[in-house]
């Protein structure tokens, strides 16, 4: 625990910002933009029309395995969660996910959602199901207002990363002490 209860993954961001803007490789980075509403616009016809085209079916070869590489990666965070000690039941977590995909997908995303990965990791680090929720509302945000560039130009990429390769240490090392 780090002292005054401060977040593990807060502080690990703060010290990289710090180090990035000290050792000088934030100085060429994008500018600060000014945020504008963008909501995400129904897709569903052009979904429609690209899964009964024709051609659909070519792309089924690479569809089909990442269906399944997305369900087998739910299960094992499902798993991690379970071994960290907060059990989660899969079907309603994997019909969650599911319909979250599926309605993501309505409105023009690509990628499927997923279930939280590196549980055991984010627990360590003190996170909470108010991190979660926090976490999803600060997403939404910077991806409805277009501020993700302003993020960047203040926050090196390389500091999140850093929180990343934490996060996967721990479900490496969860999987071999479990």
């Amino acid at each position: 625990r780090l002292p005054l209860g401060l977040p593990g993954g807060m502080v690990a961001i703060a010290i990289g910002t710090g180090a990035g803007w000290l050792l000088g490789i934030m100085d060429d980075k994008a500018s600060i933009v000014d945020p504008s509403l963008s909501l995400p616009a129904f897709t569903g016809g052009s979904l429609w029309e690209a899964l009964t085209h024709p051609a659909f079916l070519n792309y089924f070869s690479v569809i089909l395995p990442m269906g399944i590489f997305n369900v087998v990666g739910s299960l094992q965070n499902i798993e991690s969660a379970d071994t960290a000690g907060d059990r989660f039941q899969t079907f309603p977590s994997l019909m969650a996910n599911g319909i979250g995909s599926v309605v993501a997908a309505l409105f023009g995303s690509v990628f499927p959602t997923t279930i939280y990965i590196g549980h055991p990791g984010w627990k360590r680090l003190g996170a909470r199901s108010g991190y979660s929720a926090l976490n999803g509302l600060f997403i939404a945000f910077l991806c409805l207002t277009g501020t993700i560039q302003s993020v960047l130009a203040i926050i090196p990429l390389e500091a999140g990363i850093g929180i990343l390769l934490y996060i996967g240490i721990v479900m490496v090392a969860q999987a071999f002490q479990e």
